[in-house]
């Protein structure tokens, strides 16, 4: 069974501590009132590498990849950039990831597919997923692209991410999920197995994405996948409302 770790979004280096000490595997910078994947500035970035050292691996969300003409000069210590894709369905969007991919080593690329892709003019994630599965170092999130009422599962079901899940696993590519994954829904998503679930609304106080992140909510999710990590694979973890 798949070990599965915990992603906690952060807009600066408190929070990334607090993320830290609940038990995040993965922190990651990004900035909710600037979008879905909205950048942290480069200055609070490197703070939120400082504040970690070597302690956990940090992602930074770096906007959609058309957007990106010019990349920007990343700290050292990063080791995953995002880059979602809206507006990429109707142009070469692999051919520009792949320049992308080549300018940002030793930094590790991950692309962003939308599970609401209608709503943003971005490719299937279906498409998105064979294209990323054969392109060795990079790894893939399935996410919203628009922050409302909804969340992944009001895009993509169950089968649907158990089929995407297992296209990217059976060809060794790390596959992350999210998209307002709060009570219910984070544990529908911990039991499909994917190699990462990623939250920020469900790690803030009050359940929203623009308050804080708190370290006793990071450490409720983090107890949610100890729990599901530590079951053999034949028996199922019921969902939290």
């Amino acid at each position: 069974m798949t070990h599965v770790n915990l992603l906690v979004s952060v807009r600066d280096a408190k929070e990334a501590v607090s993320a830290l000490q609940g038990g995040a595997d993965i922190i990651d910078a990004k900035e909710p009132g600037h979008g879905t994947l909205g950048k942290v500035n480069a200055i609070e970035l490197a703070r939120i590498i400082n504040a970690l050292g070597a302690d956990r691996p940090v992602s930074a969300a770096c906007g959609e990849l058309v957007s990106t003409q010019q990349l920007d000069a990343m700290p050292h210590g990063l080791v995953f950039q995002k880059f979602g894709l809206a507006d990429a369905d109707s142009i070469d969007w692999q051919s520009h990831a792949l320049a992308v991919k080549r300018n940002i080593i030793p930094v590790k690329l991950v692309i962003v597919a939308y599970a609401d892709h209608q709503r943003v003019h971005a490719p299937e994630p279906r498409q998105v997923v064979d294209w990323v599965s054969q392109q060795p170092g990079v790894g893939l999130l399935i996410d919203t692209a628009v922050k409302d009422d909804k969340n992944l599962f009001d895009w993509l079901d169950e089968h649907e991410l158990t089929e995407l899940i297992a296209a990217a696993q059976q060809r060794n590519t790390t596959i992350g999920l999210a998209g307002s994954l709060e009570g219910s829904a984070f544990n529908r998503a911990v039991q499909l197995c994917p190699d990462i679930v990623g939250v920020r609304g469900a790690a803030c106080e009050t359940g929203n994405r623009r308050s804080v992140v708190s370290a006793t909510r990071v450490r409720q999710l983090a107890q949610i996948i100890a729990t599901h990590n530590e079951r053999p694979a034949t028996q199922p973890i019921h969902a939290a409302s």
